[in-house]
């Protein structure tokens, strides 16, 4: 395997403080790095680290793990000062969420739940206050059901037939009527005339 680190890797005493694990005692949200204090060194914290993301050029990812988390860090032969916190890592009293090979989880702060379980083939948001999509047009193919309200600031059109639940019976849009409070004939025309 061709060394990275340079001529003298299996030589140098420090090589072992190139991988360490230590706690995150401060971040920087704008510039997606965080400091980390190492227990091992008296309480040495290092200089502002970069965090290792999935992607930051044409797709761009951002995480930031939280003050006081585990983390995993990688450290360049030419000093303490240059190196990366690789990610976090379950460990002691901190436990998975979930215990599955199937699922792909994220939980947040606030309580909110992403689950996807590829077996079972279902997508679960959970906890979260508001959903907002903002994109020109959104398109489902399958059945929609909603338990809750519908509110619209525009049209609702409709191939198919209407039907609206009503508490003692169905009404169809396309047959039902409104009678008049007198006799004669009814307030709307007669579906189909």
């Amino acid at each position: 395997m061709r060394n990275i680190f340079g001529d003298d890797f299996r030589q140098n005493e420090d090589a072992t403080n190139w991988i360490r694990i230590g706690e995150v005692s401060s971040v920087d949200t704008k510039n997606c790095t965080a400091r980390v204090v190492f227990d091992d060194e008296d309480g040495y914290i290092s200089d502002d680290l970069p965090i290792v993301q999935r992607n930051t050029q044409n797709t761009k990812d951002y995480w930031l793990p939280a003050v006081g988390e585990d983390v995993l860090c990688l450290f360049l032969p030419c000093g303490e000062e240059d190196g990366f916190i690789l990610g976090s890592f379950y460990a002691d009293e901190i436990e998975p969420p979930v215990n599955s090979e199937t699922k792909r989880y994220t939980e947040y702060p606030d309580g909110t739940v992403t689950e996807y379980d590829w077996e079972s083939h279902e997508l679960k948001v959970t906890g979260a206050k508001k959903i907002k999509v903002t994109v020109p047009d959104i398109e489902f193919i399958g059945n929609l059901s909603v338990d809750g309200n519908i509110t619209t600031t525009g049209g609702v059109s409709a191939d198919g037939e209407v039907t609206a639940m009503a508490k003692k019976t169905n009404v169809k849009l396309s047959t039902h009527m409104h009678p008049t409070a007198v006799l004669g004939p009814p307030s709307s025309p007669t579906p189909g005339t």
